[in-house]
């Protein structure tokens, strides 16, 4: 082919590009959700999805594909075309991930454009309420009387709610066992009757049973407390000066997406999450806002990678 066919054929292309995002969307678009239907990922996709549908008068679906740790849905989004089209809601496992996976199907960082940012979830650490401890040093000491008798449920290895109670023990010099569940539901039922010792939870999972008095709250993750648990400190606050852990969730798209296109969707979820609808959402949910601005969002992937790399490591959390 010769330079002037090249050169044209390079020109048509970007004519297309152009084109293309200028008109999106004209055509439904779907959300991929790597976790289960009910879960803050799951209730986030829909919210969004119901209100970009209404902003952008086509349909937005949500499909869940749970597995893998949320491996299963991310490699959907990062092998799709890079059109808009097909987007991620995604969550901070998709980071911690690269530190528990050899061999992941797409690279976190590269394989993925970070629209925004919508919610950030803190979680809470819960024991059964007739449990004999009242607070986290109280926990502490316990456990370190009853070396590895003292058990903790999470939702499934390498999930936030594994790594949170592993670096909490990491940090205070315990010897826990880990007791992984299919899921968050069994795992707070079993910590409700008192099968296992304690948990560290999403806050809305743990609060309606705080609420009812079925569990008691001994602190939140965050690094602040939490607007819907605000009685209860933070780990920091509790005596591990430095102990932080949330999973902020975000919409991503393919890498490659238009500027135009990501401008877009930026432009719609912007002006969603600013809606008095919104905040009655999060305060439902027990998230918090998100504060961090579109432009340097894909700027902390990498970072975040490295934040989870080192939880991982200073825990010693393994994949079973």
């Amino acid at each position: 082919m010769s330079l002037a066919k090249l050169a044209l054929t390079g020109i048509l292309a970007v004519a297309t590009s152009v084109a293309a995002a200028q008109s999106y969307p004209d055509r439904p678009v779907r959300i991929v959700a790597p976790t289960s239907p009910g879960t803050g990922t799951d209730a986030s996709a829909r919210f969004i999805a119901d209100q970009l549908a209404r902003e952008w008068k086509v349909p937005v679906v949500v499909e869940n594909k749970p597995g893998a740790n949320t491996i299963l849905g991310a490699n959907m989004v990062a092998k799709a075309d890079p059109d808009g089209y097909t987007l991620l809601m995604g969550l901070s496992a998709i980071y911690i991930n690269k530190s528990l996976y050899e061999n992941l199907p797409f690279d976190p960082v590269n394989d993925f454009r970070v629209v925004m940012g919508v919610n950030d979830l803190y979680l809470a650490l819960v024991v059964p309420a007739n449990s004999p401890v009242n607070s986290v040093q109280e926990l502490i000491d316990y456990a370190k009387a009853h070396p590895k008798d003292v058990t903790y449920a999470s939702a499934g290895s390498g999930s936030t709610t594994h790594l949170g109670p592993a670096l909490f023990g990491s940090m205070a010099g315990l010897d826990l066992v880990h007791v992984p569940y299919k899921g968050g539901a069994q795992a707070i039922t079993d910590t409700i009757s008192g099968q296992v010792d304690f948990a560290v939870t999403a806050i809305a999972t743990a609060a309606p049973h705080v609420a009812s008095g079925r569990l008691k709250a001994l602190a939140v993750t965050g690094k602040q407390r939490a607007k819907s648990l605000p009685d209860v400190p933070t780990m920091a606050e509790s005596g591990l000066p430095g102990y932080e852990v949330s999973s902020r969730t975000f919409i991503a798209a393919p890498s490659g997406t238009p500027d135009a296109v990501v401008d877009k969707i930026v432009a719609a979820v912007s002006k969603i999450v600013q809606t008095p609808e919104y905040q009655k959402f999060l305060e439902a949910q027990g998230f918090e806002p998100e504060t961090v601005e579109p432009a340097a969002y894909q700027k902390m992937a990498a970072a975040e990678v490295e934040h989870w790399r080192k939880i991982v490591a200073v825990s010693g959390a393994k994949v079973n």
